[in-house]
């Protein structure tokens, strides 16, 4: 059996791929700053949701400021 916390934990780490797929597909109209700026945007909401896993799970220490 899975463990329902992993499950809540993948889904909301797959909530960024959307936002990620939309940034690439969109990509192509975009000037490099922009496509700079919603990427620099991205990663920082994807490394929030990691903090938080971390802190959730005890490792919070491990993860730089």
């Amino acid at each position: 059996m899975k463990d329902p916390e992993n499950n809540e934990i993948r889904a909301q780490a797959e909530g960024w791929m959307p936002e990620y797929e939309e940034i690439r597909h969109a990509s192509k109209n975009m000037t490099e700053r922009d496509k700079k700026t919603r990427m620099e945007y991205l990663l920082r909401k994807i490394e929030g949701m990691l903090r938080i896993y971390a802190e959730t799970r005890g490792h919070a220490e491990e993860i730089p400021a």
